[in-house]
């Protein structure tokens, strides 16, 4: 898959996570929606990383007409990654959560509308297919290694921003590991709490060695 149909592929995921979290809006307490929220951390966290690492700093070399565009788009970058960080940090009982979740909504289409309309276009004048589809395969393989949580505060240009996001994925991922495994167990507790079914209790060993030997009544 080449740069720009990955990058798009991960405009239309985020934007169906953001129509499913409408369906949802005003619901307060539904496991669902704190997944998606979840979902959209992680997408969004991912997409941010491997253009901040690889796609940016190419098109800056390759078109120079694209420069100014891209420091605007590390500069939404930003502003994406707060709102990020700050529904990561809000309960799902939250009533400020919609209205975050909104905010974000509006600062993510503005920005895809920019990259698709203005940006795109321009790096697909200048690059020829067999580059695009090298920076595709670069940007799938970061893919895996990129953080999946905002870090508005860590650098956003190379080289800096791959040292330090490499190593704040190691810790991103551990986390989400520990909170899935967490999560895991909570579901079985809750599961056999809930529900009805019963064993029978087994009587001790010694019990059953006891009845076997006893003599029948006369």
């Amino acid at each position: 898959m080449n740069a720009i149909s990955l990058l798009q592929k991960d405009h239309r995921t985020v934007e169906a996570i953001f129509d499913q979290l409408e369906e949802l809006k005003g619901d307060g307490s539904t496991r669902k929606k704190e997944e998606l929220c979840e979902r959209l951390v992680r997408e969004l966290s991912i997409h941010s990383a491997i253009e901040e690492m690889i796609f940016y700093p190419e098109v800056k070399k390759a078109v120079a007409a694209a420069k100014e565009i891209v420091l605007e788009s590390l500069e939404e970058h930003n502003v994406i990654k707060w709102e990020l960080d700050a529904i990561q940090a809000s309960k799902i009982a939250d009533a400020h959560l919609d209205a975050k979740i909104k905010v974000l909504k509006d600062a993510v289409m503005r920005h895809v509308e920019e990259e698709e309309n203005v940006l795109f276009p321009m790096v697909r004048e200048e690059m020829g297919a067999s580059k695009l589809a090298e920076i595709g395969k670069r940007l799938e393989q970061v893919k895996k290694i990129a953080p999946t949580r905002p870090h508005p505060r860590a650098p956003n240009r190379p080289p800096a921003n791959v040292v330090i996001g490499v190593g704040a994925s190691v810790v991103d991922r551990a986390m989400d590991a520990v909170r899935a495994t967490l999560r895991g167990r909570n579901g079985e507790h809750a599961a056999t709490k809930g529900g009805r079914r019963t064993t029978k209790k087994r009587a001790p060993a010694h019990a059953k060695r006891a009845r076997a030997h006893r003599a029948p009544a006369h």
